[in-house]
């Protein structure tokens, strides 16, 4: 059996994968030149459909990524990888072992999974809290956000940056709570939210 260890590097990325929530090979390749943490956003040059994509942060991510930039020392330079394989230094490629190590924490309950599930039950949470197919389309930058009417490309060119900001942020305390992280008195920011994303899609 192989053994259960994974390297920083390699819990942060999948940490940051789930958080953002973005596909594997799109956290791997990120440069901290893309990442802005201040402006709590992430931009892609190009993606899975041919066209940049923007991510907004949540509080988890930012967290991750901080954590992340601690970690490098000086090699974060806008062309750095942000999660560079802890021997090569070329992108992480890890996703085996990484799996391998949550199959052996997880146990017999969970099998039959793949990482692309975690993307998955992101949209599933947010469409279950009301959010729209579109607005979850965009903010897993799905095929079908980049093949919208040639009429809506060009005119409705905000594509609900609002909405996709207290989504992701309704996402990132959903995996608080399914981690058991204590929310604080009061904070019910993740209902706002959704309620909020509710009406103006209704």
């Amino acid at each position: 059996n192989r053994p259960s260890y994974v390297s920083l590097t390699g819990q942060l990325c999948c940490r940051a994968a789930v958080a953002i929530p973005c596909r594997e090979s799109e956290a791997t390749h990120a440069t901290w030149g893309d990442i802005d943490l201040p402006g709590r956003t992430w931009t892609q040059p190009t993606s899975k459909n041919g066209r940049p994509h923007r991510f907004p942060l949540n509080e988890r991510a930012l967290a991750i990524l901080a954590a992340r930039r601690a970690a490098a020392g000086a090699d974060t330079n806008p062309g750095a990888l942000v999660f560079p394989a802890p021997r090569t230094g070329k992108a992480f490629d890890g996703w085996s072992g990484v799996k391998h190590a949550l199959d052996a924490r997880l146990g017999p309950a969970v099998t039959a999974w793949r990482f692309h599930d975690l993307r998955r039950t992101c949209a599933t949470a947010l469409g279950e809290a009301g959010c729209d197919d579109a607005l979850v389309d965009m903010l897993l930058n799905h095929v079908a956000a980049g093949t919208r009417s040639v009429l809506t490309r060009t005119y409705n060119v905000s594509q609900r940056w609002d909405d996709r900001v207290r989504a992701v942020n309704a996402w990132g305390r959903w995996i608080d709570k399914a981690l058991g992280v204590p929310v604080p008195d009061g904070d019910t920011a993740n209902v706002v939210d959704l309620t909020t994303i509710r009406q103006r899609t209704a």
